[in-house]
């Protein structure tokens, strides 16, 4: 195993991050790939880390931690101001050392789904947004005119749209989603051309057809 060989090796103060980019959808909400949607099936992913003697083993985070979060606490741990740096995200250094607890169920995370061109495989029209606050998970897709409203705790699987039952919460949601679209605007919208050659190597992976 690749940490016996570190351990082997002399190499054991490494850290080792296992992480994964996106989920993937197994029939759930009518996909079997990813890219289409931002249900949990496709945006949940793993993020595991370990390095000895200086996080703390058996430590799980409940609350929702992003992406993001990972460049701030890696600069932490090699000794890098990472504020100075203006990297988004949240520092998890701390908590993982154990100085202080991890408590963040309510902090927003945002997620988004690109429009790209996947051929026939493309049945979505324009960009998909969504936020999570606690135990809300709200959904907006402008150009196809969704919303999506489901509370995680009673329903993991975002089978039920409570939209038009929790009024209150979607609109609070939907105005902080907007917030969050306005002050990201320039990222958002900045979609690079895609090369000959990366087309080509996309479809050698699938990804168009």
């Amino acid at each position: 195993m690749l940490l016996d060989r570190l351990e082997q090796d002399h190499l054991y103060n490494t850290i080792v991050i296992i992480i994964g980019d996106h989920g993937e959808g197994l029939g759930q909400h009518g996909e079997k790939r990813h890219g289409f949607n931002v249900h949990e099936e496709a945006v949940r992913v793993p993020l595991l880390l370990k390095w000895p003697n200086r996080i703390r083993s058996g430590r799980r985070f409940a609350s929702p931690t992003e992406l993001l979060d990972l460049a701030p606490t890696l600069y932490d741990f090699v000794g890098i101001d990472h504020e100075a740096a203006g990297l988004k995200g949240r520092n998890l250094a701390p908590a993982l050392r154990g100085e202080v607890p991890y408590g963040a169920p309510d902090r927003p995370v945002f997620l988004f789904r690109r429009h790209y061109d996947a051929g026939r495989l493309s049945r979505v029209s324009g960009m998909g947004y969504a936020v999570r606050e606690g135990d809300w998970k709200y959904i907006y897709a402008p150009e196809e005119k969704r919303k999506e409203l489901y509370n995680l705790q009673e329903d993991p699987g975002e089978l039920q749209n409570v939209l038009t039952k929790r009024p209150n919460v979607s609109t609070r949601l939907h105005e902080r989603l907007e917030e969050w679209r306005s002050s990201n605007s320039a990222e958002l919208s900045d979609v690079p051309a895609i090369s000959k050659e990366d087309r080509e190597a996309l479809e050698a992976l699938g990804y168009v057809d």
